[in-house]
């Protein structure tokens, strides 16, 4: 019996065995200096499928009310788990730079953003082993054809209104 059957379901002892594993590599690299904090905006890498085309947008609003932003594209491993370990709202783009919510405290609230059609079946369980909270906000497609590998814009004041749902629970 597979440990996983992707992207729905994941074992239980996976996320044991990665949250070992990242306070190994914490002890191992105690001098690792990357930004972190309880509130992170994660940025996805430009030219991917489901680009946030309001990207900057969104990471202004979002740094002008103390989150702080993370590329873990651009970042080793152990800087990727040095800065989501202190996370405690974590919001950016469904895809692979989210997973690094497994390395954040139980109890974790994701802001997934996607295209309209996406299912994020994936990070609603991820959340659900690490007895978090997950939310899921779905943008305007720029080609609707292409369904969840669409480019898309979450327009600002639909993004406000859920943030502050967000941040409230």
């Amino acid at each position: 019996m597979p440990l996983t059957v992707q992207p729905w379901v994941k074992a239980p002892i996976v996320v044991d065995i990665l949250r070992d594993m990242a306070d190994r590599i914490r002890v191992l690299h105690k001098g690792i200096v990357v930004p972190t904090g309880e509130k992170l905006f994660v940025l996805r890498p430009p030219g991917g499928q489901r680009s946030l085309l309001n990207q900057s947008e969104i990471r202004a609003w979002l740094e002008a009310r103390n989150y702080i932003t993370v590329t873990p594209a651009e970042m080793t491993c152990a800087e990727q788990i040095v800065a989501f370990s202190a996370a405690e709202y974590v919001v950016g783009t469904i895809g692979a730079e989210l997973t690094n919510i497994v390395f954040a405290n139980n109890g974790i609230r994701l802001l997934g953003m996607t295209p309209y059609e996406t299912q994020d079946d994936f990070f609603l369980d991820l959340v659900s082993h690490l007895h978090g909270k997950y939310f899921s906000l779905h943008g305007i497609a720029e080609e609707p054809e292409k369904h969840w590998n669409s480019a898309f814009t979450i327009p600002l004041a639909d993004f406000d209104r859920f943030l502050g749902k967000f941040e409230a629970c």
